[in-house]
């Protein structure tokens, strides 16, 4: 269809579409009615058939039989830079218009046929006409662990953080040598098919010897600032260059923290939380606080957890004080229901120093608190637990509640 009738004496073993090459550069074609086969209606420009020579530009091409009933794409390198695009749609010489015009008419049905037929419109065509498939098959998982936690961002956004830890001994293979490996990390929010914000990072993971069997962890973060209102999260971790591959999905409610009301952010669960350096912080620090995601929530019996924690408009009386009441319960997850479990807590006061109980009154001058405090499992048993946190402004009579799972290894 391409070419017509022109072609049916040829036999085609290259691309069918017109590539450039050297040895008609120049030729002469003023009489247009020479019927040249080996141009097939080009100057400069032909495939590559039986009887062609072969001084053309390097090519390559690809035949996909289950794409759009079966498609060519052809690449050439037209600089001899060992850089192949889509094979480029062919320029026409005055003697080409002159015998095109000859024996068709116009030379604008055969442009048009070319366009038509270019590599780059063939496959935009076919793209925008046939979904996407993927061969999965060939794919290995790559497990990790992630959560998403909402905090009162800039703006009346809300930032949106998403820490994820990846298992060392799962994104090392049993061939690499003591190295650092390329992990790419995606994180894409969406609100129905529309993108709303992505991250991409690559990072560097050293693998070797000593960190191999060990349980160990590579921890990360993405900070996604975002309007309130309902996403889907997409968290995708890839080795690069290995079929190494996961990609994880949560449905999301983003609160409105600017609303004039009394409000908790999410629990952020932790490893350790200490103040921050403000000379060398890391990147894990938030509002002045060095918080060690554990995005597991896994810990072992003995160890402490850290609860991080920010509180928005609470209100000031007369003095332009603030006063406020924290309390916490945890509840054992059981097959017969939900047991309390009488953890106490530790919270940090400024000028008291640590308070312990399960129940803590506070006072201020701020509308805004950001704390934490860490809860003592030394008597914890293996299981899952919820952590529910509750915040009653004693000045309006307003109360808030948060919840957080965690679990206790042996």
């Amino acid at each position: 269809r391409l070419y017509g009738s022109d072609a049916v004496d040829h036999t085609f073993v290259g691309p069918v579409y017109p590539i450039r090459h050297q040895t008609d550069a120049g030729l002469s074609l003023s009489n247009p009615s020479v019927n040249d086969g080996e141009l097939l209606g080009l100057q400069g420009w032909k495939p590559i058939t039986a009887g062609s020579d072969w001084s053309t530009v390097p090519w390559e091409s690809w035949i996909y039989i289950d794409i759009g009933k079966g498609i060519e794409i052809s690449f050439t390198d037209e600089f001899l830079s060992d850089n192949f695009d889509y094979a480029p749609i062919p320029t026409l010489s005055e003697d080409d218009m002159a015998r095109l015009e000859f024996t068709t008419g116009s030379p604008l049905s055969f442009i048009s046929r070319m366009t038509n037929y270019s590599p780059a419109s063939l496959v935009a065509r076919v793209a925008s006409e046939e979904p996407e498939r993927y061969d999965l098959t060939l794919l290995k998982p790559l497990h990790f662990f992630f959560e998403a936690l909402a905090y009162r961002g800039e703006d009346g956004q809300t930032d949106l953080q998403v820490n994820i830890a990846l298992p060392i001994d799962n994104v090392a293979l049993p061939d690499d040598p003591d190295t650092t490996v390329v992990v790419e990390r995606r994180v894409v929010l969406l609100r129905g098919a529309h993108e709303v914000d992505r991250s991409i990072e690559n990072l560097g993971i050293g693998v070797n010897s000593l960190n191999r069997d060990q349980g160990l962890l590579a921890v990360g973060r993405a900070n996604l600032p975002v309007q309130p209102g309902e996403y889907e999260l997409r968290v995708q971790i890839t080795r690069r260059n290995t079929n190494l591959i996961q990609v994880y999905g949560q449905a999301l409610e983003l609160e409105d923290f600017s609303r004039n009301k009394l409000a908790l952010s999410d629990l952020q669960i932790a490893q350790k939380i200490v103040e921050a350096d403000t000379e060398r912080p890391s990147k894990f620090v938030r509002n002045g606080w060095d918080i060690r995601p554990a995005p597991t929530r896994s810990f072992r019996t003995g160890e402490p957890i850290y609860i991080y924690y920010e509180i928005y408009n609470l209100n000031r009386d007369e003095f332009g004080q603030t006063k406020y009441q924290i309390s916490y319960e945890v509840e054992a997850r059981t097959s017969g229901g939900k047991i309390k479990i009488p953890f106490l807590a530790k919270l940090r006061r400024a000028k008291e120093g640590e308070t312990i109980g399960f129940e803590f009154e506070q006072t201020g001058s701020v509308t805004q608190e950001n704390d934490y405090f860490e809860l003592d499992l030394a008597e914890a048993k293996p299981g899952r637990y919820e952590l529910k946190m509750r915040v009653r402004d004693l000045t309006t009579d307003q109360e808030t509640t948060k919840t957080s799972l965690f679990s206790v290894i042996p």
